[in-house]
């Protein structure tokens, strides 16, 4: 298989959405056992829109994260400007 040197790695396209971060917003947190749930907004400068964001943590007996699951519609940050 050959690969595309012009194609963005997954880090990089993670480093993007964080780089256009203005703010993120946590509005609730939950906490059952080892997991963590948190509800919070992430506002971005560049499209400027306002994402809500469910974010699932698994907190392993050592104190590190060993599952994380996000739920959210993308649909605003990849809406074409008109």
């Amino acid at each position: 298989m050959q690969r595309n040197e012009s194609a963005k790695s997954a880090k990089e396209i993670v480093m993007e959405f964080i780089e256009a971060l203005e703010r993120l917003e946590i509005k609730k947190e939950f906490a059952d056992s080892n997991d963590v749930c948190l509800l919070y907004e992430m506002n971005y400068r560049e499209p400027p829109v306002t994402t809500f964001v469910c974010g699932w943590f698994h907190v392993n007996d050592k104190g590190k994260i060993s599952l994380l699951r996000f739920v959210l519609d993308p649909r605003p940050l990849f809406q074409q400007k008109k």
